[in-house]
């Protein structure tokens, strides 16, 4: 997994705020996620690791279903032509 698990369990789905300010170690690990999972978002992509997709219901019942839209919000261009 890309993303450490600690990671993941502080922000999932049921979380709530508990006062705690992010230390500048804790935004700087942020900043190196939002890249490297782009960037690694973008080479599975490229693979074709991407075959099918299954829509999902979020908790506020907005459906992702545009996969395709996704992709070109979050991969540049050039991918996604």
């Amino acid at each position: 997994m890309y993303v450490p698990e600690d990671f993941i369990a502080a922000y999932r789905k049921g979380t709530v705020p508990d006062g705690h300010v992010p230390t500048q170690e804790e935004v700087d690990t942020l900043k190196s996620l939002l890249l490297s999972t782009q960037q690694q978002l973008e080479e599975d992509y490229q693979k074709g690791i991407f075959t099918t997709y299954t829509d999902y219901l979020t908790g506020l019942n907005y459906p992702l279903t545009v996969w395709k839209m996704l992709f070109t919000l979050i991969i540049p261009t050039k991918v996604c032509t």
